[in-house]
């Protein structure tokens, strides 16, 4: 979906995936040289993983078309770690490099491990510049003395620009190191 009024016309586009009833924002596309005016996301086509996005207003109004041969997914690596250990950290990896700025935000959710309790909150926006394949999410581990069975939460991945999250949930598994 085209969106040419984005950020004082310098425009954007936006793929959606449906999943039954539901419509969830996959990805984000800017273009690195915008100026305000572009509109960037006059048209769209995609074609399997090749997006073609125009810029009507590039250039003095001469247009131009910007062609992604390949977009970019992002996943995120699951992980199992023991109470005491203090930190997690998820690896997010970006597949293949990209010429453009990536960006995917993430926030931590509840699953039986409870935030305050089991784990902190974390979230915030991983930022792959050009080259760059992978990031780290470190989320604090809250070692407790209460004898429990093994307790997860996740990372959620949302709202990327200029890539598409294959793989949009990290599931980290906390096994407790308390005496019965």
């Amino acid at each position: 979906m085209g969106a040419l009024g984005d950020d004082n016309h310098e425009g954007a586009a936006y793929v959606f995936v449906r999943t039954g009833e539901v419509w969830t924002q996959e990805a984000k596309f800017i273009t690195d040289d915008a100026t305000e005016g572009d509109n960037f996301g006059y048209s769209v086509s995609i074609n399997g993983k090749t997006t073609l996005i125009g810029s009507s207003g590039k250039d003095g109004y001469a247009g131009s078309a910007y062609v992604n041969t390949l977009l970019p997914e992002i996943t995120i690596i699951d992980r199992e770690v023991d109470e005491g250990v203090g930190t997690v950290v998820f690896t997010v990896d970006l597949t293949p490099s990209s010429g453009r700025q990536v960006t995917v935000q993430f926030n931590t959710c509840d699953g039986s491990a409870i935030a305050g309790q089991d784990h902190y909150d974390n979230s915030g926006t991983l930022t792959f510049n050009h080259g760059e394949v992978s990031k780290e999410i470190t989320v604090s581990i809250i070692d407790d003395s209460v004898d429990e069975g093994q307790e997860d939460f996740f990372i959620d991945l949302h709202s990327a620009t200029n890539a598409v999250i294959s793989d949009s949930v990290g599931r980290c598994a906390i096994n407790d190191n308390d005496p019965p």
